[in-house]
Order: C-alpha cells, then structure tokens, then sequence
C-alpha cells in the first residue's frame, strides 16, 4: 500500500503533464488522428504491438549473410512470424548483383533490382506523399549532378543525406519528430577487395572508420 501511495503520486504528476489539443500545435502530445495516412501507420504499430514475433530481423540477416548463396538461403528460409522487414542486398560474390527482399508478414516478395540509384522509405515512418516528395529530392540530386558535371560518389551521397530535405525535421532525410529521429548514419563502400564503412554518430558528431580486406581468388 505504501509503494502504491507513491506509485500514483508519480503516475497523477506524469498524465496531469501531457498536453493534449488541436494536431496544428505539434507541441501536443495527445490529439486527434485526422490524416489517414497517419492513421495507417498508427495501426501498423498495434499491430506490431500486437504480434508475437519467434524471431529477432536481425538473426535473420546474419543467417542469409552467412548463406553462400543469397537466392537459395532466401527461398528455402521460413520467416512464418518474424516481423515485416524490407531487406536490400548487394551480392558481389562473382559481380555486382543487387536484390530486394520485403516480407509482408505472410509472402516474400524477392527481386533482382537493376544497377541504378535507388533511394528507399519507411512506410512506417513516412506517408505515401511525404516518400512521393523524398524521392523527387533524390532525383533532383542526381540530375543536378549530372547536369553541373559532378561525380556522384561517397562524399555527395554522405552531402545528400546530411542536408537534403532544407531542414524538414518530420520528413527530412534527417528527421527530428522527438519521439523518433536519426540518431546515425553508415555508408558502405566497396573498391576492390576493400570495403570501408563509416558510422557517423550525429548525437556526439563524430565519425568511425572500419576497414574490411576481402579474399580475393587467386588462379593457380
């Protein structure tokens, strides 16, 4: 009885805090859900909320990277209650092969993607307007790149995602909503038999370089 006496002093303290009003004011916490494309991805979440999932995505991805063929892993793999994902792989086993694999909680929808410039967002995260005007920032990238003569490689890939969006924090390609935000970001890149990847931590601004050496093939 003791505990609880403080238990609901704490708990009053916390629900008399959270402000609730009109969805215009983004400092309310609690509000109405008008957008049905907000109300889509809210009931993602429940659901979500709602499934018990066997299995971590993340056990699933050190299984098909560990798989010596990608495609067979993939058809043979059972991902009967693991939670939806969207996976993109690159396959430089032989010569440079992308895929995409999405698993929609019930089929897998596999794909050989063709060797272009791709930019990708969360359904979950953004609406279907808000990745409509995410993409068009990727093209414009790209074209603006092409018409200037510019090279697009690591450094302007790594600009893009660091500016791109004028500062939009709810749907920039850096987003700040509070609740959620981009805390990182990690860019692979492959010359050779080397890979490089660097982990930008954008809480503490600092940036961290590992340097992997394949094996390479040799002829006898």
């Amino acid at each position: 009885n003791n505990l609880w006496n403080d238990v609901k002093t704490k708990l009053i303290e916390d629900v008399n805090s959270i402000k609730m009003g009109s969805p215009e004011d983004m400092s309310n916490f609690v509000t109405a859900v008008i957008h049905e494309g907000s109300f889509d991805k809210l009931a993602t979440f429940i659901d979500q909320a709602k499934a018990d999932y066997r299995m971590s995505r993340g056990l699933v991805v050190n299984d098909l990277l560990a798989s010596e063929n990608i495609i067979t892993a993939i058809n043979k793999y059972n991902l009967d209650d693991i939670e939806p994902f969207t996976l993109v792989i690159v396959d430089w086993n032989t010569d440079l092969k992308l895929y995409e694999l999405v698993w929609d909680g019930t089929k897998k929808h596999f794909r050989t993607l063709p060797l272009e410039p791709k930019m990708w967002s969360s359904s979950t995260l953004y609406t279907k307007e808000m990745i409509k005007e995410r993409l068009q920032w990727f093209e414009d990238f790209n074209s603006d790149s092409y018409r200037n003569g510019n090279i697009v490689d690591s450094k302007t890939m790594l600009n893009f995602h660091k500016t791109a969006g004028h500062d939009n924090q709810d749907y920039g390609v850096i987003i700040d909503r509070d609740y959620v935000k981009t805390t990182s970001i990690t860019q692979v890149k492959k010359k050779e038999y080397v890979v490089v990847m660097q982990f930008h931590d954008l809480q503490s601004n600092t940036t961290s370089i590992k340097r992997f050496k394949l094996l390479q093939t040799v002829n006898e």
